[in-house]
């Protein structure tokens, strides 16, 4: 299978290398775009546009006579940059930074205070912080504004042209592409990159493929602060290395890339219509398997009824008085009931659909036992002992231990509460719509290892129904009953009964395991397997 993430970053890596198109010997050396763009910057400054310092640092990146780049400053200093250059350029091309191409702010914290703060609106001129800045895209939807008079005492920090915006707090790296007309401005976490291409063709397309690049992202991220948030300075933005094509050149590779990551976008969708269609195979496997239309009907086999019987007769000979009969029967009338000690109750209602003749309906709690976890004080917490498996340890149907799993003493243990072989886990307590009610098969025993208060094990009374009690509880069918426990905004928790109330199809034996071993192949055919 195609990786495509890793696709793009190779055409991102090629193209900042000059490999992406061809190049041409007749295109205007970068050299001379930065020259221009020098001079640009120093005509901004005479008619008052600039500052000068925001010259000043303006430092010349070229390649010495033994093959060695360097940088020479505005004094006339010259440094040895070979280890901080990490590849050669074809002809033609330039290393600059970031700050000798573009201009490079933030809203600073004392404008913040003495400018914003006190005049934060509902209208207005629209803050970017941020969080306006995700996935590479740039988010319109705001929280803050400001009105205009304030937006423009400030005008190195307002938005009125195509930049590009990227936070220098929380999510490092991230950049995106602003160009909607109207005026905009600085808010809180997000720093501004304007280029200087008033003259010249110098792309934001290109910087922001530069800086998606794994050396790009590098550069941007390698002057991390390690705060509470990440954060880097915007000196360090401003400090970013950068290969400069011609001007031509630019356009052709932000073309090349437009139309690959085109193609790729194609692939990603397809693979996704691939996956969806998998699913909804997945699911109509299931679907079929637990309605008893998956393989053929035998006849011959011995009616689930039998087996159920023999069930209740064994938890009878257990439980004695305590026992309750309770059984669910089709009657001449085609009408199901369900009979719980003396009383019989129409039930037709609940059941979810037509079965074979063989099989039959029965409540789980005729067919295994609802176990409870174990809850605990949080001050015997230890390094050693009985691991306790919380929501978090279920995930894709498996049972998954994770480094921050809790232990407890061995004065916790209780056998019932331990995860064994052929175990259904369920989670059972959960602030998530998702994750409630989302099962793990226990394929193998876990030895010193319970669940916690918020899950449940599902354990069959008889061996040899384990493998199709998975495929029930893998179905659409088990989680649209946990569905119908979901109200409004609050989640309920899956108490024991409504585990126990959960009425199951239940085929003869024999067919329990055709069943298991075909959806199986079916599984391992979707999965790529053999």
């Amino acid at each position: 299978m195609i990786d495509t993430a890793a696709l793009r970053e190779k055409v991102l890596d090629l193209a900042i290398r000059g490999k992406l198109v061809p190049q041409d010997p007749n295109d205007e050396p970068a050299s001379v775009l930065l020259e221009r763009i020098h001079e640009q910057k120093l005509q901004m400054v005479r008619e008052g546009k600039l500052k000068a310092k925001d010259v000043k640092d303006d430092t010349i990146i070229f390649k010495g006579d033994d093959n060695c780049y360097y940088e020479k400053y505005s004094d006339g200093s010259v440094k040895n940059i070979q280890d901080e250059i990490p590849f050669d350029l074809p002809a033609g091309w330039a290393w600059s930074k970031i700050s000798a191409i573009s201009f490079v702010t933030k809203l600073a914290g004392f404008e913040y205070t003495n400018y914003i703060a006190d005049n934060l609106c509902n209208d207005g001129i629209p803050l970017f912080k941020g969080k306006n800045v995700q996935d590479g895209k740039i988010i319109y939807e705001f929280e803050s504004y400001i009105p205009l008079n304030i937006s423009n005492a400030l005008p190195r920090s307002q938005i009125s042209r195509k930049c590009l915006l990227t936070p220098y707090v929380g999510t490092i790296g991230n950049i995106g592409i602003h160009n909607k007309q109207g005026i905009y401005h600085l808010g809180s976490n997000v720093g501004k990159i304007e280029l200087y291409n008033q003259t010249e063709v110098l792309l934001e397309e290109y910087v922001v493929a530069y800086m998606k690049s794994t050396y790009g992202y590098k550069e941007l991220t390698k002057h991390i602060k390690a705060t509470a948030q990440a954060s880097i300075s915007i000196d360090a933005i401003r400090d970013v290395y950068i290969a400069i094509p011609p001007s031509n050149e630019q356009i052709k590779i932000s073309n090349k890339i437009d139309e690959i990551f085109s193609f790729i976008s194609v692939v990603e969708n397809s693979r996704k219509e691939i996956e969806d269609i998998k699913t909804l195979l997945k699911s109509k496997i299931l679907e079929l398997a637990i309605q008893g239309k998956l393989v053929p009907q035998d006849e011959s086999d011995e009616p689930a009824s039998v087996l159920l019987e023999h069930i209740r007769a064994e938890r009878k000979a257990k439980l004695g008085k305590k026992y309750v009969e309770s059984f669910i029967y089709k009657g001449d009338d085609n009408c199901y009931y369900e009979k719980m000690g003396s009383t019989v109750k129409n039930i037709t209602d609940q059941i979810p659909f037509s079965i074979p003749q063989n099989w039959s309906f029965v409540r789980l709690k005729e067919l295994a036992k609802v176990v409870s976890g174990v809850s605990y004080d949080k001050r015997d917490i230890c390094n050693d002992g009985i691991r306790i498996i919380r929501g978090g340890n279920i995930s894709n149907l498996s049972i998954v231990l994770l480094p921050d799993d809790v232990f407890l003493p061995q004065k916790y243990y209780d056998n019932e509460k331990e995860v064994k072989t052929e175990d259904i886990v369920i989670v059972a307590s959960t602030g998530s719509k998702i994750a409630i009610g989302r099962p793990a098969f226990a394929d193998k025993s876990f030895p010193q290892t319970q669940i916690g208060a918020f899950l449940r094990i599902v354990r069959p009374y008889v061996p040899n129904v384990y493998q199709y009690l998975k495929c029930l509880f893998a179905s659409n069918y088990y989680r649209e009953h946990i569905s119908d426990l979901v109200h409004g905004n609050t989640i309920n928790n899956i108490k024991t009964e409504y585990l126990d109330e959960f009425i199951i199809p239940f085929p003869p034996i024999r067919e329990q395991k055709e069943i298991a071993n075909k959806v199986k192949i079916l599984m391992n055919i979707l999965k790529g397997g053999d």
